[in-house]
């Protein structure tokens, strides 16, 4: 009697995720107020991909992420007389805008690799697989801190060396803290004590003593989270 073959189905799950809110060049704004100081004309951010009326605009460029368009930057006259050519107002805004839109798609790349170095899938199953890694974890944070009314979540991955805490996935805070260096473990008093399996509660989170809070908010839980060789903790704000 001939047994028939057995294969292995891989069943991806396909998951529809909220895309975060934007998380824009944090000096943007600033830059946008130091162009117009020394060109005499207005460069300005809007979140529509493209201008309503683009042939009214003398240059405009589109800024993304490499997963989606977050809007536009614009160039327009200004409150005062201009002190530099048109021409030459253009060539530097295309370079503001090609910095942005570097580090845009920089802080993208970082965020999938963050993701992937968290969740420590050893084999990826489609092309597009890191970003969905990515926002699997940045969804279920979403979901975590919803459900407890907070607004903002984020997942530290303890060093190989366990002396610190890197940040590995966010929802509600800015992605360029993916940028930032390792927290120390020794002056995170409530890290240590969800990595013990404890869950940790702090109502006055700048008045706790205990806790050296890496984001401004007022109150937060942190919790352990781990995969079956490697602890986590999560830490959900509000």
């Amino acid at each position: 009697m001939r047994t028939q073959p057995k294969y292995l189905r891989l069943h991806v799950q396909s998951v529809a995720v909220e895309q975060p809110p934007l998380n824009l060049y944090p000096r943007l704004a600033e830059l946008c107020v130091g162009f117009e100081q020394a060109t005499g004309w207005s460069l300005s951010f809007e979140s529509l991909p493209a201008p309503e009326n683009p042939a009214e605009l003398p240059w405009w460029c589109t800024l993304a992420d490499g997963r989606r368009t977050l809007g536009h930057l614009r160039l327009e006259a200004g409150t005062e007389e201009a002190a530099t050519e048109l021409d030459a107002a253009i060539a530097l805004a295309e370079e503001v805008a090609a910095l942005v839109n570097e580090q845009l798609q920089t802080q993208h790349v970082l965020w999938q690799r963050e993701a992937e170095l968290a969740a420590g899938v050893p084999i990826i199953a489609r092309a597009d697989e890191p970003q969905r890694i990515a926002e699997r974890l940045e969804a279920i944070l979403k979901a975590g801190a919803e459900a407890l009314g907070c607004q903002a979540a984020a997942m530290y991955l303890l060093d190989a060396h366990t002396t610190s805490l890197k940040l590995r996935s966010g929802w509600g805070i800015p992605q360029q803290r993916l940028l930032d260096p390792a927290r120390p473990l020794d002056n995170a008093t409530a890290d240590l004590e969800a990595l013990a399996g404890r869950v940790v509660v702090l109502e006055r989170l700048n008045a706790s003593g205990i806790w050296r809070a890496p984001e401004p908010f007022a109150a937060a839980v942190c919790v352990p989270v781990s995969s079956p060789t490697v602890p986590f903790s999560i830490a959900i704000r509000r």
